[in-house]
């Protein structure tokens, strides 16, 4: 376990491959793990983080990470923060509790936010800055419940595939009073969910 440094846990650049796992990271002033500018194939599993400024950052041109089943509560900034970041996989991870729970800023790539759960946060759960001019965030699968400041801020996304996989859940779009009907029972809202210029047009009604 580590806490109370102000980066607890940093992967210098140029370095590839490096594992945390079974982790505990608190207290840290700045960073809980920072993944250094043009570094990359990290993988974070199975970590609790609590506590710390922004709980994981991923710097510029790092690419190729595994971010997956972590805990992430209690963060002044953000949970997750991604920067000019591309090609990562998040997924099952829990984030609540933060100001943010995910803020990724100018990515210019694919990434895969799958599986995870995104409540209780204080701002919004996930934020989305900037844009790509190369693949939209595949954003399917995922509990978005009970954030603050919105479920979702974002330029490019993409919130649903074809059936069976379908989209996310939404706790504000759940039942009929909030404009979802199932009306055929297959547990999918039989309306999609706007978002300005994009869509969940597979809601999921159940978590």
């Amino acid at each position: 376990n580590v806490k109370d440094f102000r980066n607890c846990v940093i992967f210098n650049s140029g370095t590839a491959n490096n594992r945390v796992e079974n982790s505990t990271i608190s207290n840290c002033s700045s960073y809980g793990i920072f993944l250094s500018a043009s570094s990359g194939g990290h993988t974070l599993l199975n970590n609790n983080l609590i506590q710390n400024y922004i709980g994981v950052f991923v710097n510029q041109n790092s690419f190729n990470n595994i971010i997956e089943n972590n805990s992430f509560s209690l963060h002044s900034d953000a949970g997750l923060r991604t920067r000019y970041s591309s090609s990562n996989i998040i997924k099952n991870n829990i984030f609540s509790n933060n100001q943010n729970g995910v803020s990724m800023e100018f990515y210019y790539g694919e990434t895969k936010f799958t599986g995870n759960t995104i409540q209780n946060n204080i701002a919004c759960g996930l934020c989305v800055y900037g844009f790509s001019s190369i693949k939209k965030i595949y954003t399917v699968n995922n509990n978005f419940i009970n954030n603050g400041g919105g479920q979702i801020q974002m330029h490019e996304m993409q919130l649903s595939d074809a059936l069976p996989i379908g989209g996310n859940y939404w706790s504000n779009y759940d039942e009929p009073s909030e404009g979802c009907f199932d009306t055929n029972s297959d547990f999918i809202c039989d309306n999609a969910l706007n978002f300005g210029h994009v869509a969940d047009s597979f809601p999921w009604k159940y978590k």
